[in-house]
Order: structure tokens, then C-alpha cells, then sequence
């Protein structure tokens, strides 16, 4: 079941689950801030504000010289990806742009219900407190994101739901030509508004967690860098900010004033597949999340010759090289991976390697790798108690999609996770099974550094050590 006559186009998906990333801005070296944690005036409840999105506040190093830089001002963001004895740093500038720290959207809400970690847009970010401390492998360090509530990302052009631009322009002209803030404030989602300023409109109902660190003592080969990343996305508030995506909102770019997809039916009304027998019931409303998509992945910088990609066969192997170049290939290419309550183990690996050399053994290259089956991604979907214990798992995946797209003056790897949804907190099943108070998305990526062949060698190796990582921890 190999890569190479698997290769498919998905354009519609791709957009639903990866308008995010926006094409690409120059970047250049970052200086970096103050470092250490306690001197970082930054609190987790700070709102949305004007930064710089170049700025580096935290580094962390691997044992190969590959260096990440991460944004203190942008919800924890990997701005900064440098080569070992070189400073240019490879990652396009903009809270929209850089590494992670991921998104989701689901179908059910046309996509515009988009809580993005990093910031409102590409200069408007979330501060979030950054620590370092040891890695949890004893070797190098870790980078740790503390809580805080998930801002939403501004639409990209398909709903103004922002009356209030105090904070951050939203970037939408009402009308065309002016700001709404230099006139009369203007938004298109038809509801009462949220409070008394922008932060109230932005703030979702989702909290972000996370950390960064250095996993490469999992590797024995050298030249290869592991760094690991683990992400919680928790859905700790009841429904405001998501009701400006529903009911009679209309949609900024459609001729037709068209209104979110939650008017209408959505992919999957079984959100819950295994918890409750049947359909649930309510079916999902404008307060859940149905047909829903996390993306992650690695954007490089053109201009530094990241023009290959190469993904990894069931048999171990790689596919042949992949150009960026090739402007006959259809981009939005990939290898889709079925998961979910019919899944027998059978699957190519979800790996995604961006290059700088069509050879696969030599070069710089940069890896991308969900697996599948570790713990933490097994446990994706946890229903958690107002105390904070697991009242449940639950798979939700239905299925995982390792592609590369390309955008002017940057080339992507992304892994993106296709979930059946999430209930909202105010849906009356998730108390009646379990004793839910919400639910939460957890998710587990390891970002590999050396040649392709190496990064193949790495997950290789990685997958057979699994069992002795410790979950999410």
C-alpha cells in the first residue's frame, strides 16, 4: 500500500482545514528576549494585542545545532527554525505563518470558527507565559506554553464577526475603503454583541496547553534532532464567541450572503460513535463542533530551497522526491491514513519530510511525524470532569492526512487529523454519560531534523519506542 499510487488530490479539504495558512512573509533573524520566565511580564489572561511576530523570546537547542525560537507574544508559537551555524531563520513571519501551534475548524461552521492559539491575525497575537525546564527524556530542555484561553483567528476574509476593532484591525472594510473603527463599527454576524470590547468578541471557548522539548535521546543516529510537541486544546467555556458563527450571520465573501453551514446538515451528526447508541440526540447544534479538522505542520521559506518532499510507505521505505518546483504537479497531495473504530493497523506512516535536496541522503530536511498509535494520540478525545479527572476517551478520528501544499514564497508539510467533533458543554449528553464538564483535544507531533533517510531511519526507531513515553506528559 504504497505511497506512490496513493497520491491524491484534495482541494476541497485542504482548503476547509488549512485556509490558516496564509501566504508567506520574509523573515529574517530574530533577536532574541529576555529568556527566562519570570522575567516575562506576560499573564495568561492578557487579551489580543498589536506585537512583533518576529520576536524570539525562548530558544531551545538539539544536539545537531538545529535551533527553535518561540513567541511569547504569539500563544507559543515556533517562529524561528535555524540550520546548524547558520542564522537565517527558515520560518515566514506572521502569527498565521510560522510552526504551529496548530488550529481547528470544523465544516459545520463553514471553517470560520477558527480558535488559532498564535493570534487574531498575522501582527495581532496571544501572549502566553513560556517556562524552561528539563526534557522529560533527562537530555536537553523543554519548552512549556502555560494555559490560556484560545483566541479566534479572524475569518480570512469569509466573516467579519468583530464590531469592536479597539485592539487589533480586523482587516475587513466597512465600508470598502474604511475602518470600522474610523467610522461606524460594522460586523456581519447579526447577533447582539459580546460584552464592550474586541477581546469579548475574540476570546473562545477553548483553552490551549502545551509544550516543546527535546526528544532525541529517543533516536540513535547523531546527525538526527527529535523535538517532541504535545498539545491540549480544552473547551472550558460555555457558548458566546461561537454563536457569532450561527443562526443568521452572513458570510463576508459569498455573493449571495450565504450563511454558516450550521443552518444546514452536516458530514457527521454521530459525533459520539461508541459513548451512545445511535444518533445523538439533540443532533449537534450551532454550540458543538461536527465535521471538525486539526492541522499542524511546517512551513519553510522558499528562498532557502526547501523544494523536495517525500513521504513514507507502509513497507518503511520513502516515496520518490516530490518537487515544488514542478508547476504540472497538483499541489494539496498526500496520503490519506483511515483511522477510527474500523481501524486494523494497516496504514502508511503519517509523515511528511520537507527538503532541500533530492536526494534523500543528503541535505538538510525537516520531518513531520504524527504517530498514530502512541498513547497520547490514541487518547485524543477525553471527556474531563469540572475537577479536571478523565471521565472518558474516545476515538474520533476518521482519518489522518499527511500532504504538502505550497503557497506564494513558502512551501508547507502538514499533518492534519480529520475528527467526527466535539460536543459543547452545553450539550445534554455530556453530562448524562460520564459526568463530563467538557471536552478536551489532546494531540502529539514529533518535528525530526537531518537528511530525509535519516528522519526515515528516526520514526522507524520511534515507533518502536513508544510504549516508554508517558502518555501527553
Amino acid at each position: 500500500m504504497g505511497v506512490d499510487n496513493k497520491l491524491i488530490a484534495s482541494l476541497v479539504l485542504a482548503s476547509l482545514l488549512a485556509a490558516m495558512l496564509a501566504a508567506c512573509g520574509v523573515g529574517g533573524d530574530a533577536p532574541e528576549q529576555a529568556v527566562a520566565s519570570e522575567d516575562q511580564p506576560i499573564q495568561a489572561s492578557d487579551p489580543i494585542a498589536p506585537s512583533d511576530p518576529a520576536a524570539v523570546h525562548m530558544r531551545l537547542e538539539l544536539r545537531t545545532g538545529h535551533r527553535f525560537g518561540f513567541s511569547r507574544t504569539g500563544g507559543g508559537k515556533l517562529n524561528e527554525f535555524t540550520l546548524p551555524n547558520a542564522s537565517a531563520n527558515q520560518v515566514p513571519v506572521g502569527y498565521g505563518r510560522g510552526w504551529g501551534p496548530g488550529s481547528i475548524r470544523d465544516s459545520h461552521h463553514s471553517a470560520v470558527y477558527n480558535p488559532t492559539p498564535s493570534g487574531f491575525t498575522d501582527t495581532c497575537g496571544k501572549p502566553a507565559p513560556l517556562v524552561k525546564t528539563t526534557s522529560s527524556f533527562g537530555v536537553g530542555e523543554r519548552v512549556s506554553v502555560g494555559r490560556f484561553a484560545i483566541p479566534l483567528w479572524r475569518g480570512d476574509g469569509d466573516l467579519d464577526f468583530t464590531q469592536f476593532e479597539d485592539r487589533c484591525d480586523d482587516r475587513y472594510r466597512e465600508p470598502p475603503g474604511g475602518y470600522s473603527y474610523a467610522g461606524s463599527q460594522l460586523d456581519t454576524d447579526n447577533r447582539a454583541e459580546i460584552g464592550s470590547d474586541q477581546w469579548q468578541e475574540v476570546k473562545s471557548e477553548w483553552d490551549y496547553v502545551g509544550f516543546y522539548e527535546d526528544a532525541s535521546a529517543l533516536v540513535s543516529n547523531p546527525n538526527v534532532g527529535a523535538l517532541r510537541h504535545v498539545l491540549h486544546y480544552e473547551w472550558m467555556r460555555q457558548p458566546a464567541a461561537i454563536l457569532q458563527m450561527t443562526g443568521d450571520a452572513v458570510m463576508t465573501n459569498m455573493p449571495d450572503g450565504s450563511h454558516p453551514q450550521v443552518q444546514q446538515s452536516t458530514d457527521v451528526a454521530d459525533i459520539s460513535p461508541t459513548r451512545y447508541e445511535g444518533l445523538q440526540e439533540p443532533r449537534p447544534s450551532g454550540t458543538d463542533m461536527a465535521d471538525a479538522g486539526l492541522s499542524w505542520g511546517v512551513r519553510m521559506q522558499d528562498q532557502y530551497g526547501w523544494h523536495y518532499a517525500y513521504f513514507m510507505r507502509g513497507d518503511g521505505t520513502l516515496s520518490a522526491p516530490v518537487d515544488f518546483d514542478d508547476k504540472d504537479m497538483k499541489f494539496n497531495l498526500g496520503n490519506i491514513l483511515d483511522v477510527g473504530p474500523a481501524y486494523d493497523g494497516a496504514f502508511d506512516y503519517a509523515v511528511t519530510i520537507i527538503s532541500q535536496s533530492e536526494d534523500p541522503a543528503s541535505g538538510e530536511a525537516v520531518g513531520v511525524y504524527y504517530p498514530v498509535n502512541s498513547s497520547c494520540n490514541k487518547d485524543h478525545l477525553s471527556g474531563v470532569t469540572a475537577a479536571g479527572a478523565t471521565a472518558y476517551n474516545e476515538e474520533r478520528r476518521r482519518w489522518v492526512f499527511a500532504n504538502i501544499d505550497e503557497k506564494p514564497n513558502l512551501n508547507m508539510a502538514i499533518i492534519r487529523v480529520r475528527l467526527r467533533g466535539f460536543l459543547g458543554p452545553d450539550h445534554p449528553l455530556l453530562t448524562a454519560s460520564g459526568g463530563a464538564d467538557h471536552e478536551r483535544l489532546s494531540a502529539e507531533y514529533f518535528v525530526l531534523t537531518g537528511t530525509a533517510d535519516g528522519i526515515r531511519g528516526a520514526v522507524l526507531e520511534i515507533e518502536t519506542k513508544l510504549a516508554q513515553i508517558n502518555g501527553c506528559e
